[in-house]
């Protein structure tokens, strides 16, 4: 084999093109002459121990694994069945023994070419006596190939060949086995050369650098190694035709880190060296990756991907996110059925012989089908697609599959309200352990808007302004999800107007914005987007109250009240209980005997409210507590709600002063020190 032998895990390197004579060849050479030779000629090894030494040397003369050291191939097959024989006189011990000082007094060339001499014994057919191996057999054709090999070689080649097996039977791993040019004014080693002898083919060496500098993001040398494998010697035509895979890989690489721009002018040229090489896959794919790019002019809706025999299944699958753009204003059906038409892809692709594709691409759809599921509002059945992919993807692998559902469960886990169990789950090293750069940022982000939630539902601003606004990484984020202004980009014609409602509501001008929060129902009412449906239904029924109505906000909200009460969503489901309250307040006097019901709501409002540790909403529903039981005579459960609310200030006012929070401090510590190591890989 070409590569040194090592006892890293991995998948081996090929089998080469170019056959060179190493160490381990000259040792199994060794075992099948002691073992098979005698044993043809005595008949008196034991089936079982026979059986055991084939299925070592056959796994051996395969290479599919890195070669064994002499001293472990000994004590494997030392390990088989070696019953007593009887009398014969060439039993299997005596060949153990005589195994572990084979060879050893192979002290020059003209030795080792003595017993390379002696190899066509056992293929060779010799007056009318058949073989130990017939020609074509396994054996029989490694033996013949290892010493056509030594006739090729120099004597200079012989003694070299000598010294790398002395070497390698006293442990020397790496004796014999480095690679060495094959031009004639640099080797010495061949007498006789054939033309596969004078060229080095392709190695997948140069590629596996690729991947390994993509993961740890570092472009030049990520850019060198892509060349300096597709440059490599394909066969012996002019025109490699994979120049166009080169471009591919490029594509792919930037379009990873995001700088579609470079990605854009690659891909182009990708395409027109493709369809020189009438290579049509190709141009199909680079198609679909095109369709992929953002596009520059704003309103402009993406294009769909055609579903044809060389789209990807991905392609398609990728699809489902431009339909899910609230822009595209695309019921989420639509979403839905593409995603069976992803599985019926997906399915003919599996059914094709000359497709490549791995077990993780079928969790893909399971992926996106719980997004699209969340945004329908339908929770508990994107928990389960969630399940899917995290019970049957690889744990610590670099699968975008999982770790797209780890941070989405992350935080919706954090909009609960549980940030300890969110931040753990993503500390956890099997998440990160095997993430590529690309994926460490998505990673990272993703525990920074967990601290950022957090921060901001404390009232902790001073934190954020100095602390983790300076150390923001590199991915989306929108002002307008944590704060409650006017500025910032706007991102969604749905959540949008419910923003504009609400800062309305908090500024007592709520009546000014019944055209925005009208077409925020109707938009996510089309489009199935059930979640933000809800929640524009509850500011309905506060804009309502605003315009001095009193039964209609609370009709509203009962018929709205069974999807909410089940607490998928914690904080929506807060609104709607203070927003019930203070319907049921409004709706009648002092001794309407709808203030009893209106405290359950503010309970339940309060305990949700704790639960999120959002304490502006929180001190709020405190103090309206407080009023009802003024309102109802009831002094002590009165003053527990004051004392409450009073505590709750306090924590607002020691929350807003926090400019470094020491938990905060170590989990970002831990995160650089997570991406450092990553880089360092």
């Amino acid at each position: 084999m070409d590569g040194s032998p090592s006892d890293q895990d991995g998948p081996p390197p090929p089998t080469p093109i170019i056959h060179i004579l190493r160490p381990h060849h000259i040792g199994i050479l060794s075992i099948l002459m002691l073992t098979f030779k005698e044993e043809f000629e005595t008949r008196a090894l034991s089936a079982p121990f026979l059986l055991h030494v084939y299925r070592i040397l056959l796994y051996e003369i395969s290479e599919v694994a890195e070669p064994k050291p002499w001293h472990q191939l000994i004590r494997e097959i030392s390990s088989g069945p070696t019953g007593d024989i009887g009398g014969a006189r060439y039993d299997a011990q005596y060949l153990i023994e005589a195994l572990k000082d084979v060879h050893i007094d192979l002290r020059n060339a003209d030795e080792l070419t003595l017993f390379l001499q002696g190899v066509p014994m056992l293929f060779s057919e010799r007056d009318d006596e058949p073989a130990v191996f017939t020609r074509r057999s396994p054996f029989g054709f490694f033996c013949r190939r290892c010493y056509i090999t030594f006739l090729k070689l120099s004597i200079v080649g012989v003694v070299r060949l000598q010294r790398d097996y002395q070497a390698w039977r006293h442990g020397d791993s790496k004796a014999g086995y480095g690679d060495k040019p094959l031009d004639r004014l640099n080797n010495d080693s061949f007498l006789f050369r054939t033309k596969h002898d004078l060229e080095q083919y392709a190695t997948p060496d140069a590629y596996a650098a690729f991947e390994k500098a993509r993961d740890v993001a570092d472009v030049s040398e990520a850019v060198e190694c892509l060349r300096r494998y597709f440059e490599q010697c394909f066969h012996y035509q002019r025109d490699s035709k994979y120049r166009q895979h080169t471009l591919i890989q490029l594509v792919r690489f930037y379009y990873q880190r995001r700088e579609f721009a470079a990605a854009k002018d690659l891909l182009d040229e990708a395409i027109e060296t493709a369809r020189r090489a009438n290579d049509k896959v190709s141009v199909e794919y680079c198609k679909t990756l095109k369709a992929r790019m953002p596009n520059k002019e704003p309103g402009r809706r993406p294009a769909l991907n055609p579903i044809e025999p060389n789209v990807h299944p991905y392609e398609v699958l990728f699809d489902v996110k431009k339909l899910m753009q609230v822009e595209f204003e695309q019921p989420l059906i639509a979403s839905f059925e593409r995603i069976v038409e992803v599985i019926g892809v997906f399915d003919q692709w599996a059914e094709q012989e000359n497709t490549s594709q791995s077990d993780a691409e079928q969790w893909g759809q399971h992926a996106v089908q719980s997004l699209v599921w969340k945004a329908a509002g339908c929770t508990r059945l994107g928990d389960i697609e969630e399940n899917i992919v995290i019970a049957f993807t690889e744990v610590a692998s670099d699968d975008n599959n999982r770790i797209t559902v780890l941070l989405n469960r992350a935080y919706k886990e954090a909009r609960q309200g549980k940030y300890v169990e969110a931040l753990c789950m993503l500390l956890e090293p099997d998440v990160w352990r095997g993430l590529a750069m690309s994926d460490y940022e998505l990673w990272a982000n993703e525990v920074w808007h967990i601290l950022v939630l957090r921060a901001t539902r404390r009232g902790q601003v001073r934190l954020f302004r100095e602390y983790l606004r300076p150390k923001r990484p590199m991915g989306v984020y929108r002002s307008r999800d944590y704060f409650l202004e006017l500025r910032g980009s706007h991102s969604s014609k749905i959540r949008d107007p419910l923003h504009e409602v609400i800062y309305s509501l908090n500024c007592g001008q709520g009546t000014s914005s019944v055209e925005p929060l009208l077409t925020s129902l109707w938009d996510s009412e089309f489009q199935c987007r059930f979640g933000s449906y809800r929640t524009g239904v509850t500011l309905l029924a506060d804009v309502c109250m605003e315009f001095g109505m009193t039964k209609r906000p609370k009709r509203i909200l009962q018929d709205i009240m069974p999807q909410i009460i089940n607490g998928d969503d914690l904080e929506q489901r807060a609104l709607a209980c203070f927003t019930m309250a203070r319907c049921l307040i409004a709706a009648g006097d002092a001794d309407n005997p709808g203030l009893e019901e209106a405290v359950e709501y503010l309970d339940m409002a309060e305990a949700d409210y704790a639960t999120l540790e959002m304490y502006v909403a929180l001190a709020k529903v405190q103090y309206l507590l407080a009023v009802v039981y003024n309102s109802m005579g009831r002094e002590d459960a009165r003053n527990a709600a004051a004392e409450r609310h009073r505590d709750t200030s306090e924590i607002l006012l020691v929350n807003g002063g926090d400019a470094l929070d020491n938990e905060v401090h170590e989990i970002w510590t831990l995160v650089t020190d997570v991406g450092a190591a990553l880089s360092m890989r």
